[in-house]
């Protein structure tokens, strides 16, 4: 997969990294904790032209959380070899939930957890085979 953009008037295509996943985590977490979109509102050409030029104009996040804004900063910034690894807003959300993130365990309705675990996409992973399912 690539993304392009332009240099002048030329199209310059660039792979889709981790990085860029971490960039859409951050403008998704903006979203959910305020409501609104950390680039403003408009159409969504509007808003895709303005994320285009972060490097210009970085994303307006006052208003949101004072705890959250270092961690949305450095997820929405233009450059991506400056965003933080997958790993680190991971363990940031492991700490802040107090739990392993994939302990789904008694946090879901228990056909909903059963039907979760036993699933095809699930397999290989650490929560794919709980030791029991709580009746």
């Amino acid at each position: 997969m690539y993304r392009s953009r332009t240099r002048g008037n030329q199209p310059v295509a660039k792979p889709v990294t981790a990085a860029t996943d971490v960039f859409a985590l951050g403008l998704i977490a903006a979203v959910v904790v305020t409501g609104r979109h950390p680039y403003g509102d408009g159409a969504g050409i509007s808003i895709a032209a303005q994320i285009a030029n972060t490097a210009q104009q970085p994303p307006d996040l006052s208003g949101y959380p004072d705890e959250l804004r270092p961690s949305l900063e450095r997820c929405l910034t233009a450059d991506p070899e400056r965003r933080p690894t997958p790993a680190e807003p991971t363990e940031l959300c492991r700490r802040a939930a107090s739990r392993e993130l994939r302990d789904f365990a008694g946090r879901l309705p228990r056909m909903t957890f059963a039907r979760t675990v036993s699933s095809p996409r699930a397999t290989g992973c650490a929560w794919s085979r709980p030791a029991a399912i709580s009746r």
